[in-house]
């Protein structure tokens, strides 16, 4: 049985990991200076468009959902004609309606499938379950990753979809955003009310990064931190830690919403890299997907793990 994991674009994996694995991308839209394109960027696209500041305040940005229309006719032309078993894995549905859309996708592809999947040479059913992932970015990509991994060990698909939901709830995604001020005005464009309390923050004094959280649909600070390199140090920290406690998948992925070149500059970061090798652990770096980069801001770093502890130590 041929499975595939199908992830949106907001996740946040390295290029060569997505094409050495089970894993497709369906595209995310992205509106920018009035212009509106699907998200296939790739990581070298990426960069060029943080590095030319495309990104920035005075630039009209937003990201958007893909439409029902878009998910049935992907799924329908593009999976369920090469593959017997998929699982979507959508942002945050408290961030996004693509959980929705997706949902009302697949009840149409499962309706529809038979012909096209016949004509395409291809026997037996085709089966499709949607997860909301509760989290994003680089959670998405821990959860996709961990995911490959249970199919590479052989999970049946009954009791994939499972130990997929019962994972998602040990994932633990972090982000530091470099400019409170652009977090707050895009989050007041999106209408997103769940990091409102940023708006305090700024004119009080700019050299205060909060260290946000996003788990199980909630997105909140959960604490203030003076200075970015220190807030982000907090957070790599925060992973050796949980590194040494023991993690509930061997992969840590980080992104940030320019070069990951820049995160050496890191000291933790430097040093969880050491741990990780010690300890058989992968870290994926990665360029920011652009929905993460125009919510969050430039230059944003996000880690994601999993861990048993639900101890929050930064």
């Amino acid at each position: 049985m041929s499975t595939i994991i199908v992830t949106d674009s907001a996740c946040d994996l390295p290029d060569a990991f997505v094409e050495q694995n089970p894993i497709k991308k369906l595209p995310l839209n992205i509106y920018l200076n009035g212009e509106t394109f699907p998200d296939k960027t790739t990581e070298a696209e990426r960069l060029a468009i943080y590095q030319k500041g495309s990104l920035s305040r005075e630039h009209d940005a937003s990201s958007q959902p893909s439409s029902v229309d878009d998910v049935y006719h992907y799924f329908l032309d593009k999976i369920a004609v090469q593959h017997d078993f998929a699982i979507g894995q959508t942002v945050s549905k408290a961030r996004s309606p693509n959980f929705e859309n997706w949902q009302s996708a697949a009840g149409l592809v499962q309706r529809d499938y038979h012909k096209l999947r016949a004509a395409g040479g291809r026997t037996g059913s085709f089966g499709i379950r949607i997860i909301n992932s509760g989290t994003m970015f680089t959670g998405q990509g821990i959860l996709a990753a961990h995911s490959c991994k249970l199919i590479h060990d052989g999970i049946g698909r009954n009791q994939l979809r499972r130990e997929i939901e019962d994972f998602k709830l040990k994932i633990r995604t972090l982000a530091v955003p470099r400019d409170v001020a652009y977090l707050r005005e895009r989050a007041r464009k999106k209408g997103d009310k769940s990091i409102g309390f940023l708006a305090s923050l700024v004119g009080k004094t700019m050299d205060i990064s909060p260290i946000l959280r996003g788990y199980q649909d909630v997105t909140e600070p959960v604490v203030k931190v003076r200075g970015r390199e220190a807030a982000v140090n907090r957070m790599f920290t925060y992973a050796m830690h949980r590194m040494n406690e023991g993690l509930c998948t061997p992969y840590i992925v980080v992104s940030i919403a320019g070069d990951p070149l820049a995160l050496e500059q890191f000291e933790k970061f430097r040093e969880m890299k050491i741990l990780a090798k010690a300890k058989d652990i992968r870290v994926m770096t990665t360029v920011m997907n652009l929905s993460g980069g125009i919510n969050m801001g430039p230059d944003t770093v996000a880690i994601s793990l999993a861990s048993d502890n639900e101890v929050l130590d930064v």
